[in-house]
């Protein structure tokens, strides 16, 4: 086995590791506030997950992957599910229930593009738009002083950027994301040392949603 595999092994244990512990600190916090947010991100992660652990299982040589139709496989359904999620988060946080169905439904025909004539070009067209939609994401966790949401934009944005996990470059920024994603969700390092103090923070993460809904209705 080369020293590159080994690495990309070493990657995919660790990013398991704190993803599971996101896990356990979301699911940890929402039974203490019962907040929606938490239960996205719970969902959000293990999706996540499901991907890291088939990209490691890849690695040792027992492919858990499987391709249907066209070109169509478990990991790139995974990899849509997760850049589709957020735009459900911001149709929520805007109040358009009218369209709440509509990220599915366009992963939906996405898939089934792939699936039948693998036509890879309309995900990236896909891709691209959910970057563009995840930058208000990540300026509302932002303004808001919100880490949580900040770094699972961020982490979308990155991935959207970077789909293939291949390349050494995009394993490194995939891993480094999932390290982002772990500092907005379970160690509040980012809303500790980048945002405000902790009364402030506590405050703040309080309202955030309230206020977010109450300036689109208006």
């Amino acid at each position: 086995m080369s020293e590159q595999i080994e690495f990309f092994i070493a990657i995919q244990i660790i990013s398991i590791f704190l993803l599971i512990l996101i896990e356990r600190s979301v699911l940890k916090k929402w039974k203490k506030n019962r907040n929606n947010l938490e239960i996205f991100v719970f969902f959000f992660t293990i999706v996540i997950l499901m991907g890291t652990i088939i990209r490691l299982f890849n690695l040792i040589g027992l492919s858990i992957d499987f391709t249907i139709g066209g070109g169509l496989t478990l990991y790139f359904i995974l990899v849509l599910i997760t850049i589709t999620f957020p735009l459900d988060f911001i149709l929520y946080l805007k109040q358009l229930k009218r369209f709440y169905l509509l990220p599915m439904i366009s992963s939906l025909y996405i898939g089934l593009a792939i699936y039948l004539y693998n036509l890879i070009s309309i995900f990236i067209l896909y891709a691209i738009i959910c970057v563009i939609i995840n930058l208000d994401l990540a300026y509302k966790g932002w303004k808001n002083r919100n880490g949580m949401v900040f770094m699972i934009s961020i982490y979308v944005i990155i991935n959207g950027l970077f789909p293939n996990k291949g390349s050494l470059f995009v394993s490194i920024i995939t891993f480094f994301s999932i390290i982002l994603l772990y500092c907005g969700s379970t160690s509040g390092f980012i809303d500790k040392y980048f945002f405000v103090d902790k009364e402030e923070k506590q405050r703040l993460q309080n309202i955030w949603i309230s206020k977010i809904l109450i300036e689109e209705k208006a």
